[in-house]
């Protein structure tokens, strides 16, 4: 069951947030869910 909803999240387009700067200036963008892990 779990290894059949990691493959459903695998082949999904994410929205990640990121703050390159450190300074709480997000910058939001997608990334393929095949090259994230989940935390």
């Amino acid at each position: 069951m779990r290894l059949k909803q990691e493959q459903k999240i695998r082949y999904r387009w994410c929205e990640v947030w990121h703050d390159p700067a450190q300074n709480g200036n997000f910058v939001t963008g997608w990334v393929y869910g095949k090259y994230i892990t989940p935390h």
